[in-house]
């Protein structure tokens, strides 16, 4: 839509930073699972649970700011200027 502009440029490394470590967090777990077993017997909650679910929210903010979910998108409107068309001269009438 040509709304991007060279400013946004932190804005949209900071996306590519939070999506990055979503992947790396999500590796985590699968790896080695949402719990663990505790020394003292008790199951917890991985750490990287909750940071790749703060990481997926933040992710999930800076999409929306640029417009690149759904639901964003339905809100926008850009106007793209219609090209003439060059046939138009054989619409008219004779």
């Amino acid at each position: 839509m040509g709304l991007a502009k060279p400013v946004d440029a932190m804005a949209l490394a900071l996306l590519a930073s939070r999506l990055e470590e979503v992947e790396i967090l999500t590796a985590i777990i699968e790896d080695q699972g949402r719990t663990y077993q505790s020394d003292t017997g008790l199951w917890k909650a991985r750490t990287e649970v909750a940071q790749r679910s703060e990481a997926m929210r933040h992710a999930h903010a800076l999409l929306t700011e640029f417009g690149l979910t759904a639901a964003a998108r339905s809100k926008v409107a850009a106007s793209i200027p219609e090209a003439e068309n060059p046939f138009a001269q054989f619409d008219k009438p004779s």
